[in-house]
């Protein structure tokens, strides 16, 4: 996906410099690929299951607004966490993402979503939860993406960026 990446900065150049909307948010996505692949292969200690598929399967859907944070999707206010070890995980396996210089200067969205969310799970969850930080900005103003094969689509079809 850094490729792509790559590609897009260099083929959408003028705009990313005029700030549209969609090259931002494609390689925003394009960038997160990394940190979502990584959390979406999480899994529950306890049930020996995937993390994520708990999450979409769980009734409240809570749990599964975290998955959202690195694509720049703040969570809703009216999110509970329900303080499961897969979340805490998430959260770890964020924190980790963003104290890791090289990682964390691409993911926009994650830096913008993080602090918030880490305050909400700690203040449900207890002191300690979720690793917390200071300095991260607002949420980036977009609807929930949360597919990059939709990004991964738009850069091959539209901008014809194959090899």
């Amino acid at each position: 996906m850094a490729w792509f990446a790559n590609n897009l900065k260099t083929a959408c150049a003028k705009d990313l410099e005029d700030q549209n909307v969609l090259a931002l948010q494609t390689l925003n996505d394009l960038q997160a690929y990394s940190v979502m692949r990584n959390a979406g292969c999480l899994t529950d200690p306890t049930s020996n299951t995937y993390c994520y598929l708990n999450a979409v399967r769980n009734s409240s859907p809570s749990e599964l607004y975290f998955y959202g944070l690195p694509l720049g999707t703040a969570l809703p206010k009216s999110t509970t966490p329900t303080c499961s070890a897969c979340t805490r995980t998430v959260m770890g396996l964020f924190s980790a993402a963003l104290l890791d210089p090289a990682q964390a200067a691409v993911l926009t969205g994650l830096k913008n979503t993080y602090s918030a969310a880490a305050n909400v799970a700690d203040a449900q969850c207890g002191s300690g939860y979720a690793v917390t930080m200071n300095g991260a900005g607002g949420m980036l103003a977009r609807g929930l993406s949360w597919w990059v094969g939709g990004a991964v689509a738009f850069v091959c079809t539209t901008l014809q960026l194959w090899p």
